[in-house]
């Protein structure tokens, strides 16, 4: 189990547990605590390989620059970047705060996938 595991059960925990809990200096701080593990995570992983994954993936896109989508796999706990070529993108996505999945040829734009809320 990981650090931010760990902290996210306690949380959770504490949330179920404790009325005073919500919004608490103890919640504020294992949250921020929780977002920079987050952070640091994210950052140690770069260049995962997104043909690795099935191909019905959906991506949300958070940034498009230096011909890359950067992009999160919906289906993950703990989302991890990607890197997709823009030369795979349908041509109607021009900017990130979009959701793709691959229809064979391209990436193209689709809807939310159900109860994904990394985004909201």
């Amino acid at each position: 189990m990981s650090l931010y595991d760990f902290l996210d059960s306690i949380d959770l925990t504490l949330e179920k547990n404790s009325k005073s809990y919500d919004n608490s200096f103890v919640d504020k701080f294992i949250d921020e605590l929780k977002s920079s593990l987050y952070q640091h995570n994210v950052a140690k992983k770069s260049n995962l390989d997104y043909r690795q994954l099935p191909k019905d993936t959906i991506f949300y896109v958070d940034y498009i620059e230096e011909g890359y989508a950067s992009c999160i796999d919906t289906a993950q706990k703990y989302s991890e970047k990607y890197e997709i070529s823009d030369n795979l993108l349908d041509s109607s996505i021009k900017r990130g705060g979009l959701y793709i999945q691959f229809d064979g040829e391209k990436f193209v734009n689709v809807n939310k996938p159900k109860g994904y809320n990394l985004y909201d």
